[in-house]
């Protein structure tokens, strides 16, 4: 795969809300492939600034994504209100945000246009 760049987003367990790393690769313009994901403090977070990163276009996910480093969720949802980035959890319903804790549906479908901020 010829690769156009690379970018981290931040983003959080649904269930006990732990930061951690999501790793994208841009397969071409306007497409990114979601490959893997690791645990990240809220220090390196700040220094990196990874709940800043924005990503424009599609987000696939590679077939080998681990999911979530906590609980192996391999969903995400953006939320509704903050914009940032949740793991789906193994419980579709209800969804509260591991940022701001908003609670609302979650709806299934592509995603574009993904930020680590409200920024978007």
């Amino acid at each position: 795969m010829n690769e156009l760049g690379m970018a981290v987003v931040a983003s959080r367990c649904i269930y006990d809300k732990r930061l951690f790393g999501m790793s994208f690769r841009q397969k071409k313009a306007g497409e990114w492939l979601l490959y893997w994901a690791f645990p990240l403090s809220e220090t390196t977070n700040a220094n990196e600034g990874y709940d800043k990163t924005q990503l424009n276009g599609v987000i696939n996910f590679d077939v080998g994504y681990p999911g979530c480093p906590y609980c192996k969720s391999n969903g995400y949802v953006v939320c509704g209100s903050c914009h940032h980035i949740t793991c789906m959890g193994n419980n579709h319903p209800p969804f509260v945000c591991g940022w701001c804790g908003w609670t609302g549906q979650v709806n299934i479908g592509e995603i574009r246009d993904l930020s680590g901020s409200a920024d978007l």
